[in-house]
């Protein structure tokens, strides 16, 4: 099948050409105009807004804010255990702690999460809210209030909320390698 443009089709496009040109301060061509007779000419193009920088608010809350989301869908997916370790600091400034166990190496977070996995057959969170507050440097604190909810493999399905506060370390302007200091869990509520 070959494709043969109807004068009308022809006129649309013809149409649009002038229109777009007329748009741009050019002179309207004629359909016998040839194309060698256009030269290319350069657009300018503004700012869409200011720039974005790691020292912008926006740029670090962001980051932190897709950092905590995706730390609570690797629970919910039950991710395997170096997922969680290698987004957290390896020294001995490592604190994570919860109303029933205190954490402060890859040997109790595994501990830990292996009981997790064991009793829990799903899991998922809510996030309710993300507050972030920068410190010195490269250190930020980031408030996170979240409802959990769980179906253990023996029992009924259990719903509590918790308010959390990480101690987040980044390494690097690009936000990309985003560090858990310390991991404090509230009392949960029902």
């Amino acid at each position: 099948m070959t494709f043969k443009p109807s004068l009308k089709r022809t006129g649309l496009i013809s149409s649009l050409v002038a229109l777009t040109l007329l748009g741009c301060n050019a002179t309207q061509p004629s359909l016998a105009t040839p194309a060698s007779q256009f030269a290319p000419r350069s657009l300018q193009i503004a700012a869409a807004g200011p720039q974005i920088s790691s020292e912008s608010p926006t740029f670090f809350e962001n980051r932190l804010r897709g950092f905590v989301y995706h730390w609570f869908s690797l629970f919910d997916s039950n991710a395997p255990h170096a997922e969680f370790l290698k987004r957290m600091v390896q020294d001995q400034s490592l604190e994570f702690r919860f109303p029933d166990a205190t954490l402060r190496n890859e040997k109790d977070f595994r501990g830990w999460y292996d009981g997790i996995l064991k009793n829990i057959r799903v899991a998922s969170h809510t996030i309710n809210s993300v507050k972030i507050q920068k410190r010195a440097g490269n250190e930020f604190i980031v408030r996170v209030d979240v409802l959990w909810r769980g179906v253990p493999f023996q029992g009924e399905t259990v719903v509590f909320h918790a308010s959390q506060e990480w101690h987040v370390v980044v390494k690097g302007n690009d936000f990309n390698d985003i560090r858990i200091r310390k991991y404090l869990v509230s009392a949960a509520q029902p």
